[in-house]
């Protein structure tokens, strides 16, 4: 991959799901991947993939693998190992 390609590269990181939020793709447990088309206000997600639809309320201390542009996860370690930061939330668009 060359430099001018890494910006758009999308990797996994875990989150709790008190931090996903619609438009963000998951990893589900069946290995595929499911995009958050809503989160509601009682915690309920709800998630599509292909014609499929899964609804779930999920704990929301529990982690969950989302893709977010290398750029991104790099930006969150760095600032996780250098200053010990943490992820307390997150951006909605």
């Amino acid at each position: 991959m060359s430099p001018e390609e890494l910006p758009s590269a999308w990797v996994p990181i875990f989150i709790a799901w008190r931090h996903v939020v619609a438009g963000d793709v998951v990893l589900g447990g069946d290995g595929a991947l499911w995009h958050i088309a809503e989160v509601d206000e009682s915690g309920t997600w709800i998630a599509e993939r292909g014609r499929q639809t899964y609804e779930s309320r999920p704990d929301p201390d529990a982690t969950i693998a989302v893709l977010v542009p290398v750029t991104e996860r790099d930006a969150i370690e760095l600032g996780q190992e250098q200053l010990g930061a943490r992820l307390v939330q997150r951006r909605t668009g």
